[in-house]
């Protein structure tokens, strides 16, 4: 069957799963900052002073970043205008910043981040979600919507996020999916690996591919071998979760016990700067992934990405896969978000292929049956 839907996922997709937006995720991130040293004194958590670090890093370069006459107030919260700048600095190459009180080396500094994002974006689900066994929009959607109406083999998700929400719950409804990444560019471990770490090979045919254009929280990566991307299995860290279903990656303490598989591996995450789109092999593959899913869509569905003015990048993305397009039939358009402006920005962009004019969240999207209708007509 031919994959001609796409699902573009942004940071407001995962609101519903209780993590922080990109915008906010300064703010909202102290909370675990403070149950990290909790954690470590009740519990002994080993994995508790590496997490502590990587929070204090992050807060130091926001009071970097503050001295800054050019990002400052609510822009100081936003991962993405932070871990940018720290990206950028890497690449002059200096070797050390010294400001407000600390000293770090430009490298040091960007692993930091890139492990306090894995800490927050990994906590999902939470016990208090699992315990409250209520039904989601994430049921609705993946339940009643993809698999009753058999659209996984229709599916390309394309997504900024760095989280496991959709791979979750695509776990949970039995629901097929894979990370269109070339195989030898995989390294996935000794233990058996969870359903979803499948890699790009004519037996995907009907498995979701699924392009997360700036890393996941489950990629690793050594900073030895730029061409290959490590894979969490479902393993390290079992020992320390009770939940042995859950792969170990949800698991506090699994950043440690991969570590200690190789001290060198590191988050496989990435800024919004692209920079990195030629250096890596897996980043690229991704990335091509997407292009050509676009290229070929009949309909595609934005569901909390903002189209910010500031993302030139993307939005030469989409001009260069509606020049290429094998057919002079436009795809259809649909969003999904509760911003007015957010809808005034996509009409800009796509003109008369955007199909609403309304707000909604997701779960307005589902219950008033827009969502279904667009996706099924």
């Amino acid at each position: 069957m031919e994959k001609d839907i796409v699902l573009f996922w942004g940071a407001g997709f995962s609101c519903d799963a209780g993590l922080p937006t990109m915008k906010t995720f300064g703010s909202e991130s102290h909370k675990d900052y403070e149950g990290i040293e909790k954690h470590r004194l009740l519990q002994n958590r080993e994995a508790a002073p590496h997490l502590n670090k990587a929070a204090e890093t992050f807060y130091w370069f926001q009071d970097v970043c503050r001295s800054s006459f050019i990002i400052r107030g609510s822009a100081l919260d936003n991962i993405e205008e932070v871990f940018s700048v720290a990206e950028t600095i890497l690449m002059s190459r200096i070797p050390t910043i010294s400001c407000c009180g600390g000293t770090e080396t430009p490298q040091e500094l960007v692993n930091q981040i890139k492990l306090w994002l894995w800490k927050i974006y990994q906590q999902y689900p939470s016990h208090k979600q699992e315990k409250e066994n209520k039904e989601t929009c994430y049921d609705k959607l993946f339940k009643k919507i993809i698999k009753d109406y058999g659209l996984d083999s229709k599916l390309t998700i394309i997504t900024t996020n760095y989280d496991l929400v959709f791979e979750y719950n695509c776990s949970e409804n039995g629901i097929e999916c894979f990370y269109p990444i070339d195989a030898k560019s995989i390294s996935i471990g000794k233990g058996d690996p969870y359903v979803y770490f499948g890699s790009n090979s004519s037996s995907n045919s009907k498995k979701v591919p699924v392009c997360k254009l700036h890393g996941s929280i489950n990629f690793f990566q050594n900073k030895s071998s730029d061409d290959v991307i490590y894979i969490a299995d479902r393993k390290a860290g079992k020992k320390y979760w009770i939940r042995e279903y859950l792969p170990a990656v949800f698991a506090l303490e699994a950043i440690c016990d991969i570590r200690k598989k190789d001290p060198a591996l590191s988050p496989a995450i990435i800024p919004p700067t692209y920079a990195k789109l030629e250096q890596y092999k897996w980043v690229k593959d991704m990335w091509n992934a997407a292009f050509n899913a676009v290229v070929n869509a009949k309909k595609i569905i934005f569901i909390g990405y903002s189209m910010p003015p500031s993302d030139g990048f993307m939005k030469s993305f989409f001009a260069g896969t509606f020049a290429l397009r094998k057919t002079c039939e436009k795809p259809k358009i649909f969003v999904v978000d509760k911003s007015e402006e957010t809808i005034k920005r996509y009409r800009s962009v796509f003109d008369v292929l955007l199909c609403n004019s309304n707000t909604m969240t997701l779960q307005e999207s589902i219950d008033s049956g827009q969502l279904i209708d667009f996706l099924t007509s």
